[in-house]
């Protein structure tokens, strides 16, 4: 069932990226200090999904685990990169 909830999530998450206009709220990790919530835009967040796979010249046909939590910028930013 917990797999299912997570699915359901990254369901919701992958719609947001790719319909939504809605900033999107996301958690730091807190590991330089306090868990903050950043404000994100939908198209920043595909910018820098884009300039990461420029950078590292991946294209759609490699794979990617998402391991991180999707509520956390790194987390979220994997799946960016999944669906840029």
């Amino acid at each position: 069932i917990q797999n299912q909830a997570y699915l359901k999530y990254a369901e919701q998450c992958t719609k947001q990226l790719l319909f939504s206009d809605t900033p999107i709220i996301l958690e730091t990790s807190g590991s330089t200090g306090d868990v903050q919530k950043i404000l994100f835009s939908r198209q920043k967040i595909q910018h820098a999904a884009r300039m990461s796979a420029a950078t590292f010249s991946y294209d759609n046909q490699w794979r990617a685990l998402i391991c991180l939590p999707l509520q956390k910028v790194a987390g979220f930013m994997l799946l960016a990169r999944c669906v840029e």
